[in-house]
């Protein structure tokens, strides 16, 4: 914030040299990567890409706070408060904002990439909730069958 007005700080996402998926933000802990679909295209990219360029207000906040987790996870390996990375199903972890909610697995080390989260997708939290007070089914669906994909060109 300059004398009270928020700025956008512009951040690039570069590519893993080892897989070559887009590094959202790289720490002493871990990398934050965007997870590929059948395309190999990392559909969290655009998603936040979209965000960054929006005029609407109040994206430009959403976006530095999507961003602000991805880097503290980064170079933490954890989010406090916890609340903020929530166990959905599985493998299937959530990374939560105020506003937006980031399906997302771990991406153990080995012997060729370092520890990552890779992220599915984002979507933008309904308010007044599901009847449970949980992520939409279809979100964690989807997420499990990005996670899939992902995995897919890992092994290919």
């Amino acid at each position: 914030m300059v004398l009270g007005v928020p700025v956008l700080i512009e951040r690039d996402s570069e590519e893993c040299g080892e897989c070559g998926r887009a590094t959202l933000a790289r720490g002493t802990s871990l990398r934050v990567e965007g997870a590929w679909n059948s395309e190999k295209h990392a559909p969290v990219i655009s998603q936040l890409e979209e965000l960054r360029l929006s005029r609407r207000r109040g994206d430009a906040t959403r976006y530095e706070d999507l961003m602000d987790r991805f880097e503290r996870l980064a170079i933490y390996g954890f989010l406090e408060p916890t609340i903020q990375w929530r166990q959905l199903e599985g493998e299937l972890w959530e990374i939560k904002t105020a506003e937006d909610r980031v399906p997302a697995y771990v991406k153990p080390a080995d012997r060729t990439h370092v520890k990552a989260v890779r992220l599915s997708h984002l979507f933008q939290k309904k308010f007044g909730k599901t009847a449970e007070g949980r992520t939409p089914r279809k979100h964690i669906t989807k997420g499990l069958w990005m996670m899939g994909k992902d995995r897919e060109h890992d092994n290919a």
